[in-house]
């Protein structure tokens, strides 16, 4: 594989485990596949999952001070994906890329978290190559690790950062 090839197929491989270690799991707020496959294209292979349509905005329009939660729905919404990270760190995994754009607000007011492409593990070795996600909602302790050119304290970033980034996006809100 080509450099960033290695890359993408190693952030496919990441969100693949995430999803399928979800997949078992009806309680948890976020993205489920479908289906998932392989498909050879000109001797590349190609990963692709199948999601289903979830009708609704993500929660971006709701960072204007135009448009903002009612203290209820921000409850809500804190509520909600507060226990989907804690859902989420049971089975291991640490979203790291917790912000609006990943947050689906459904036409049924459910809030559900996408994008699990960056998620990392926290039974998993793994190395912080480069910040992950806009620096506004990364925990200090992963913009320090980011930053760092020694990796030797990669245990550092646990599901916690997930509930900082939450806290940020539920001020926001």
């Amino acid at each position: 594989l080509q450099p960033n090839r290695k890359e993408e197929e190693s952030r496919v491989k990441a969100e693949e485990e995430a999803l399928d270690r979800i997949k078992k799991r009806d309680d948890i707020n976020a993205i489920q596949y479908l289906s998932k496959g392989r498909l050879l294209v000109k001797n590349v292979e190609h990963h692709y999952f199948i999601f289903p349509y979830i009708e609704g905005n993500d929660i971006s329009e709701y960072t204007t001070k135009d448009k903002r939660f009612s203290e209820a729905e921000a409850l809500k919404f804190l509520n909600e994906m507060t226990i989907t990270v804690l859902k989420l760190a049971e089975e291991g995994i640490i979203h790291q890329d917790i912000k609006p754009a990943n947050i689906k607000h459904t036409s049924k007011g459910e809030f559900i978290l996408l994008d699990l492409g960056i998620a990392r593990f926290i039974d998993h070795d793994y190395k912080i190559s480069k910040q992950q996600g806009p620096a506004k909602y990364l925990s200090p302790e992963q913009i320090e690790l980011g930053q760092k050119k020694s990796q030797s304290n990669q245990r550092l970033i646990t599901f916690v950062s997930d509930l900082y980034s939450l806290a940020v996006v539920t001020i926001e809100v």
